[in-house]
């Protein structure tokens, strides 16, 4: 007997609701892609769109898709449990401490996106059958960026001129055409395809505009940090390349050998002809830079204000500040509290809201708790997508991307917190959530791999 005007979806509306999830979900993580080069509207709309999808995912009852997805992944865990962390201890500040915590929501917030590389990696893990089309989505974002940019400002740029009204800042803008540039050279075979057509030829053409320009914004962005880090990815992918070449030298087909041969030494030509090029602004502001050094050792009271000397003034500040409260930290976004609270001269407050130090900065918003917190996602990171060294060429390429961009970003924080900016939380979800969907989908598994990995990858 059939019951009519029953409230029980069906199986049909069931599907349609599905579908729709997927479609929103896949729309966002387009968006957000498209927007890490260009626009921080796009970003907040993708961001937004995967959100809800994800929601009206578990919502529908559709848990286990979801919860398989981080069943087994340490980096998972880690995320969640910085984010329940940063909750906890905002919530403590607030209600047991004198500390202004006026902004203390936003900044939580703004630190808890970590969880985006996540919220990435799922959507393209689900939404993408060619593992080529989210890293032209990225490399579309930058090429419409570039192009807005020097529409604005005039071309070419000379490398010994460093324009100020560059995407979000210089720093930044130096960190994501590194990151383009090491995704155009590591990705090339993939990318442009190995067949003869149109096609090819397109995304050959698509290929070296791109790199022209993010080479042009990575030198006349002038930052030191990024180009420290970017010169440290290129060690690690090199030294990668050289380690798979010795591997592979008897097993695989002496054509394979010679791409890994020829791999490395691109890598090595790239870096320097990037050192030839940038060689004599960059020398002499490395040169002023260890000149500003050898001046605050000798006279840590009298330091020049400069690019550098702020930074020395600022590092010097906040160590003492960090050692006020070394577990946990002063709350997130304290950074103009504790320049009032140190009296720090406004010429050396450059930053507003920071110190010119991710690390420093990470101790004095959540501790050394946060900080251990946060470096423990990033090694729980690379650990998940390690064996995936040992897949075929393609997967082996974008695990390559994932540890050359994780460098860079390391590095170039030295010198400078992104943190405080929204845009690096999504070229990091961009570029560190694409790879690691890409691998979830298209790596197959392997009999090598431990039970964390193999999660990873299937």
């Amino acid at each position: 007997m059939t019951t009519t005007g029953s409230s029980a979806p069906s199986a049909d509306q069931q599907t349609m609701v599905q579908k729709v999830i997927e479609w929103t979900g896949a729309t966002g993580v387009v968006v957000l892609l498209l927007g890490v080069g260009f626009s921080k509207a796009a970003q907040n709309i993708g961001m937004a769109l995967a959100l809800l999808a994800v929601i009206a995912m578990g919502l529908s009852g559709n848990t286990k898709t979801l919860w398989q997805f981080v069943r087994n992944d340490r980096f998972a865990w880690l995320v969640g449990a910085w984010v329940l962390y940063l909750i906890l201890l905002s919530l403590g500040i607030h209600w047991f401490s004198d500390i202004p915590t006026d902004d203390l929501p936003n900044e939580t917030w703004r630190l808890s996106r970590l969880f985006l590389i996540l919220l990435v990696a799922f959507w393209v893990s689900r939404s993408f059958t060619s593992p080529n089309t989210p890293l032209w989505l990225l490399i579309f974002g930058y090429l419409i960026g570039s192009l807005l940019f020097h529409h604005d400002a005039g071309w070419p740029l000379a490398t010994s001129s460093r324009r100020l009204d560059l995407w979000e800042n210089p720093q930044f803008y130096g960190l994501l055409s590194a990151a383009i540039l090491l995704t155009l050279l590591i990705k090339a075979p993939d990318l442009i395809g190995s067949r003869a057509s149109s096609g090819t030829l397109i995304r050959l053409l698509l290929w070296l505009a791109t790199t022209i320009l993010a080479v042009n914004g990575f030198l006349i962005s002038e930052a030191r940090g990024s180009m420290i880090g970017t010169l440290g990815a290129f060690f690690v992918v090199a030294g990668l390349l050289l380690v798979r070449f010795a591997q592979n030298r008897e097993s695989k087909p002496r054509r394979t050998r010679r791409q890994c041969l020829l791999g490395t030494l691109a890598t090595a030509l790239i870096v320097g002809l990037l050192v030839h090029l940038s060689w004599e602004r960059v020398n002499e502001r490395f040169t002023h830079d260890a000149a500003i050094v050898k001046q605050a050792i000798e006279d840590p009271r009298h330091i020049e204000r400069s690019s550098m000397g702020v930074r020395l003034t600022q590092w010097q500040t906040a160590t003492p500040l960090w050692l006020e409260r070394p577990l946990l930290g002063w709350g997130p976004g304290s950074g103009p509290y504790l320049h009032s609270k140190a009296d720090l001269a406004n010429e050396f407050r450059a930053a507003g809201s920071h110190f010119h130090n991710t690390y420093l900065d990470l101790m004095l918003w959540s501790g050394l708790t946060g900080l251990l917190l946060f470096f423990s996602s990033f090694i729980a990171y690379i650990r998940a997508l390690w064996p995936a060294k040992r897949c075929k060429d393609e997967q082996f390429r974008t695990a390559l991307l994932s540890f050359g961009v994780v460098t860079l970003f390391l590095i170039a924080s030295l010198t400078q917190t992104f943190l405080t900016s929204q845009v690096s939380w999504f070229f990091l979800a961009g570029f560190l959530g694409t790879t690691m969907g890409l691998l979830k989908r298209h790596s197959p598994p392997n009999k090598h791999m431990s039970a964390q990995a193999r999660n990873l990858l299937l």
